[in-house]
């Protein structure tokens, strides 16, 4: 029957030890006796020792696995047996794990759970004292089925314990000599479990800081991996955002509170001709700029100091051209101060866009304009003036004729006839000079010259929200078109004046046997019909007073003309408009 510990019974190692019935007696009193008593206990001792001596090569650097297989063939040598197995307990789950084992189904035993309390096993951990059976049928406490797989009736179980901590359960069976566990195999047993505590615990601790460091390079490894492909995210979109900025048209420059250049596009070195790396941060502050009465270090320390945005549509810049001689250049430029997360003020960022070319132009257009006007006007004085003056000369020439060559007369009215020559050539020439335009002599295509007009005016694409749609046949013959480009800036601007909500702009071309057909149309606000008969005619218009002239259309009608071909329209209120050009190839 299983056996309890006896009372102030201990083993090697202070664990309690089972007793069995009628097992312990005292030493008899006898000399003799007392020499074979103590012949005993010496080897005892010397038995015990040398199981001391076979755990010392027990290593607590090994896998734990490898240690508890290592210590249970070694306990199974010590009693002769053919059976036994070690328990781990696991805190987590306050069950025991079967580790290691030696016996019949060995494998699929291994690594089964049990709970503190349940079966043989069980109950030395809860008790965390030694049990012996020396015959299962007999015994009270335990059943044939905690122990029907082994070949005897007989076992013993101890717990592994290390100060006071429940490491295990050793249990050991089947002896080869088929005798009885008795207490002094339990005393041998807890003295081994209690020597191999410490390796045991040392190596499940090194087992947990293993798995520790093993979860820990996991988890390094991840984060590793996770911050690599961060940084190469981040690195994509840094070189992305950096070929956005290096490829835009609009010049940039990114500066810091000290004025420090960090980011400059090849625009803004261009249009600056800032130089060298090196030189940018003292060619940056040396700029001449005029930003609507604002110096250049005036509109810096407004956006570092003062934390405003400047931003000035026409400012001008002095720069010396290629031979060295001052030009100016007009610039677009929008200054704005550049914040950290907590809104304070760490630098700015300069956008420029260099409108001289549309600014000039723009004066073209407006000069073009004055001269149509000066044109019309010289056109109607020479109307009127021709007439009387034709009158004048031929009165005069005959009264010239009327007088002798002696006569006095005839001296002033010479002179007069001088005089209303002079007043001729006078007229002739202010009607030349409002008929000079842009030059004709040089064959271009008409798609340029398109893309050209519209393009000068781009920018009031953007602010009006206009989209701008070309669909120009590439295979057109070159043309003498360039008058033509006052054509397609009038039309251009009178379309974007119709779309001051935004809109779309069309522009297209075709080859249609020995002629091209343009058309530009829009989306805006349309014409009415009782209108559409006399947007041609000079001076007319349905704008403002500061607004036009009423010369554009008319502009457009006589150079078309000019070039032989002819202009129409097509509108209605509300949808838009469309004029459509057609010109001869040759």
């Amino acid at each position: 029957m299983g056996k309890k510990p006896g009372r102030g019974q201990s083993g090697p190692s202070g664990d309690k030890v089972t007793s069995s019935a009628g097992s312990a007696s005292n030493h008899p009193a006898g000399g003799a006796e007392k020499l074979d008593a103590l012949q005993a206990d010496k080897e005892q001792l010397g038995g015990r020792l040398h199981e001391m001596s076979m755990l010392g090569g027990l290593a607590p650097d090994v896998g734990t696995t490898e240690l508890l297989e290592s210590m249970l063939a070694k306990c199974l040598k010590m009693f002769a047996c053919k059976s036994g197995s070690i328990f781990l307990f696991r805190p987590d789950s306050e069950e025991l794990e079967l580790a290691v084992a030696e016996g019949p189904m060995r494998d699929a035993l291994l690594g089964t759970r049990q709970r503190l309390g349940a079966g043989v096993a069980g109950a030395v951990a809860e008790r965390q004292e030694g049990i012996f059976v020396e015959d299962i049928e007999k015994s009270e406490e335990f059943s044939k089925q905690d122990t029907e797989r082994y070949e005897t009736n007989s076992f013993a179980c101890v717990p592994i314990i290390y100060r006071g901590e429940l490491l295990g359960v050793l249990s050991l069976t089947d002896k080869e000599s088929a005798r009885p566990f008795d207490e002094a195999d339990v005393g041998r047993m807890l003295a081994i479990a209690g020597a191999s505590a410490g390796a045991i615990r040392q190596s499940l601790q090194q087992e947990k800081l293993r798995g520790f460091n093993i979860e820990l390079h996991r988890r390094l490894d991840a984060a590793i991996e996770r911050l690599q492909s961060t940084n190469q995210e981040l690195a994509r979109l840094k070189n992305f955002n950096e070929s956005i900025l290096i490829s835009i048209a609009l010049g940039l420059i990114a500066f810091d509170d000290k004025f420090h250049v960090t980011f400059y596009n090849g625009p803004a070195r261009n249009i600056f001709r800032l130089g060298t790396p090196e030189e940018v941060d003292e060619s940056l502050q040396k700029l001449t700029i005029d930003c609507d009465g604002l110096s250049w270090p005036e509109v810096l320390n407004a956006v570092v100091k003062e934390g405003k945005a400047i931003h000035c549509g026409a400012a001008e810049y002095a720069v010396d051209d290629a031979g060295g001689a001052p030009e100016k250049r007009m610039l677009n430029l929008s200054a704005s101060p550049l914040r950290d997360v907590r809104r304070k003020v760490t630098g700015g960022v300069v956008v420029i866009g260099d409108v001289t070319e549309r600014v000039r132009m723009e004066k073209r257009l407006a000069a073009s304009e004055r001269h149509a006007v000066i044109g019309k006007l010289a056109a109607r004085v020479a109307h009127e003036l021709n007439n009387p003056l034709d009158g004048i000369l031929r009165f005069i020439n005959l009264s010239i004729a009327l007088k002798s060559e002696e006569d006095q007369t005839r001296e002033y009215l010479t002179e007069s006839k001088k005089g209303l020559e002079r007043m001729v050539g006078i007229v002739s020439s202010l009607l030349e000079f409002s008929r000079s335009t842009y030059p004709t002599q040089h064959d271009t295509k008409l798609n340029d010259v398109i893309y050209e007009a519209v393009r000068t005016l781009r920018h009031r694409a953007g602010q009006q929200e206009i989209e701008v749609v070309f669909d120009l046949q590439e295979d057109l013959p070159e043309m003498r078109c360039g008058e033509l480009v006052q054509v397609f800036l009038n039309l251009t601007k009178n379309a974007y004046d119709a779309m001051r909500d935004g809109g779309r702009l069309a522009a297209t071309t075709r080859l249609e046997g020995s002629q091209v057909k343009v058309t530009v149309s829009d989306t805006g606000c349309g014409m009415p019909e009782e209108i559409i008969g006399r947007i041609f005619d000079p001076f007319f218009t349905t704008k403002g007073p500061s607004e036009g002239t009423g010369l554009g259309l008319a502009i457009c009608h006589d150079i078309v003309e000019k070039h032989g071909g002819k202009i129409s329209v097509d509108s209605k209120v509300g949808e838009g408009t469309c004029f459509t050009i057609t010109l001869p190839v040759n």
